[in-house]
């Protein structure tokens, strides 16, 4: 496994990144989300370590959005609920309108990108955004990772 350092966000849980990855069950899933995490860092976006897990982050300028764009969560223990009902690899739009026409477009066609999977709330609205068990990031890992590359390059697309 990868020996890189974490970026330092809020209180740090995982020094390396490979701890992170222990913490997974099995070696499927461990492979499947360092698949999706490689796509979505060579895409151009950030994965934020957070205390008990990740999100993938997109900087998008700051008079459209402030502070970066999450666009998915990732957490090692399997089943148990997050913040907003989030568990296992969730992915979507956290808010119902960013306040944005082009923004709102993307993280729409995002949200909506598998019509499957558990439904996700955010704030007791649905921003519209899906949970996926480990097993299902394993099963679509290769669509997951498509589909956050594309994501990622329509956020990176609101600095033009």
């Amino acid at each position: 496994m990868t020996r890189n350092r974490l970026e330092r966000v809020d209180k740090q849980p995982f020094e390396f990144e490979d701890e992170f990855y222990r913490q997974l069950p099995g070696g499927a899933v461990r492979a499947a989300a360092k698949h999706v995490l490689d796509v979505a860092r060579e895409s151009g976006a950030k994965v934020v370590w957070r205390n008990q897990g990740l999100s993938i982050q997109v900087a998008v300028p700051k008079q459209i959005w402030d502070p970066p764009v999450a666009v998915a969560w990732l957490f090692p223990e399997p089943g148990r609920v997050y913040w907003a009902g989030l568990r296992d690899f969730s992915f979507g739009a956290a808010y119902p309108d960013y306040r944005n026409e082009r923004l709102n477009d993307v993280m729409r066609r995002w949200a909506d990108y598998f019509p499957f999977g558990g439904g996700i709330t955010f704030d007791g609205e649905n921003g519209g955004g899906r949970t996926l068990t480990h097993n299902e990031l394993v099963e679509y890992q290769d669509a997951l990772a498509s589909g956050l590359a594309t994501v990622i390059a329509g956020l990176r697309r609101l600095r033009e």
